[in-house]
């Protein structure tokens, strides 16, 4: 606890003059002593150099600690965030199973929701299959409501909602009379 202490402590931030490279040999240690508490020492010291790096190439013209201390923490902030980001982007997916092949009982399961969905889709409105179809296909609703002739594109907004509402209903229905007849 103590040794935290000091390393916060020192250097003392206090500091005559504007030259902008003492200000920033004053102010790294106290990034570097955060930045490796919240991400490790490597990464620390790659953050450090980061925001040192935007510190000098963008914010060059601040010359008082005052101005500098809050924008070199929320710097390292952001960095932080992206290393995260890139992080969790760039682990690997979980590795497959040795046997690629489903289960019998998830098969069956899987075939009948998708017998299930056609069965609903077909119950559907000849616009909402055609919506949805457009959809699927990777139109945007702009494209949709030029495609559709739709007067504004919030009718195709309400058409798409209404849609999904109805498809919903008609697989719950029919999922109730598949209940009711087994």
């Amino acid at each position: 606890m103590t040794s935290d202490r000091k390393a916060w402590a020192a250097p003392p931030l206090a500091t005559s003059g504007s030259d902008l490279g003492a200000l920033l040999a004053l102010l790294r240690h106290r990034i570097l002593v955060y930045a490796r508490a919240k991400v490790g020492p490597a990464e620390g010291e790659d953050l450090t150099q980061e925001v040192l790096t935007v510190l000098v190439e963008k914010y060059s013209h601040l010359d008082s600690l005052e101005d500098l201390v809050p924008l070199s923490f929320r710097i390292l902030h952001n960095k932080r965030l992206e290393l995260y980001r890139r992080l969790r982007r760039d682990r690997s997916p979980e590795p497959l199973p040795a046997s690629p092949e489903m289960p019998a009982d998830e098969t069956l399961l899987e075939r009948e929701r998708r017998r299930l969905l056609r069965e609903a889709i077909t119950l559907l409105s000849g616009r909402c299959r055609e919506l949805l179809r457009l959809q699927l296909l990777g139109y945007g609703f702009g494209e949709i409501q030029r495609l559709m002739k739709a007067r504004a594109i919030n009718t195709v907004y309400t058409w798409a909602r209404r849609c999904r509402e109805s498809l919903r209903s008609e697989i719950e229905r029919l999922e109730g009379r598949l209940a009711s007849d087994g």
